[in-house]
This record gives structure tokens, sequence and C-alpha cells, in this order.
């Protein structure tokens, strides 16, 4: 896919169904270990895995402080589904684990207010929006409402 002189290609001449982002960490992945099954796999869990357990951390410790945080990751990583998912390539764990790292950076910049924060959850939700186009979805309603909170504080003042 990426040939001498065009690294960008994969960003330009993708034509499948999804995305990039997580085909882009695969192939990374072959290159470096060559071609096996487990290298996508592991490739996908060394990198989202970790931003998953990030993710709901962040925003259970942000909402209601260290041990929901705790208990938040635990749950996210132990529940049944996701764990099963882990043993595929599939592009639902990579997806929420992007959400709950843009979710995380979207509270973290204390209602926009944190003008580098924000713009790291723009860039999360813009990578979101790499592995899947449907991450969309689950960012709208959340975005609206931190937005909504944010104009409503502003004329109650």
């Amino acid at each position: 896919l990426i040939t001498p002189g065009q690294l960008l290609r994969p960003f330009t001449d993708f034509n499948v169904a999804y995305p990039p982002l997580v085909h882009v960490v695969g192939g990374l992945a072959i290159f470096l270990t060559g071609v096996h099954p487990m290298a996508l796999i592991l490739s996908s869990n060394v990198v989202f895995v970790p931003l998953l357990a990030f993710g709901c951390f962040g925003v259970g410790r942000i909402a209601y402080g260290p041990r929901a945080g705790l208990l938040a990751a635990l749950l996210a990583l132990g529940s049944p589904m996701f764990v099963s998912m882990m043993h595929e390539y599939d592009l639902d764990p990579p997806q929420a684990a992007m959400v709950a790292v843009s979710v995380w950076a979207v509270l973290a910049s204390t209602r926009f207010e944190r003008v580098w924060i924000a713009a790291l959850a723009g860039a999360l939700g813009g990578l979101a929006m790499l592995v899947k186009e449907t991450s969309v979805v689950f960012l709208a309603g959340f975005l609206a409402v931190a937005s909504f909170a944010q104009v409503r504080d502003a004329t109650a003042v």
C-alpha cells in the first residue's frame, strides 16, 4: 500500500469501507514483525487497550473521583464482550477507545476553557472518525450537552 515516496497514500487512496487509522497501525505492525494475523491483533491491542483504559479512568475520575475512574476502567476492560472482541482484528474496540479518550479530553478542557486540551479533544475526535465514521454518533450528543452547558452557564451570570 505504501510505495516509495508515497507515505500519505493510505490517506488519499484508501477506498475500502472504513477509514485507515486501524489499518495503518496494523500495517506498521506487519512492517515491523512480518505478515502474521497475530501482528495485526496485537498491534491493535497494544495501541487501543491502554487508550480505552485511560479514557474510561479519566472520565470516571473527573466525574466522581479516582475510585470511580478505576471502576470505570476495570468495567470497560473486563466486560465479556470487549474481551472477546480483542481476540480478533475488529474496529469496534479501537472506536470505543478513541471515543473514550475524546470524551475525557472534552471533560478535562473544563468546558472548553483550557484551549490546548480542547484542541487535543478535537484531534482525538478526528482520530476517532479515522477509525470509524460512526464515532460521530457517540460524540455528537455529548458535545451538544457540553456546549449547551457552557452557553447556559454563561447566560446565567
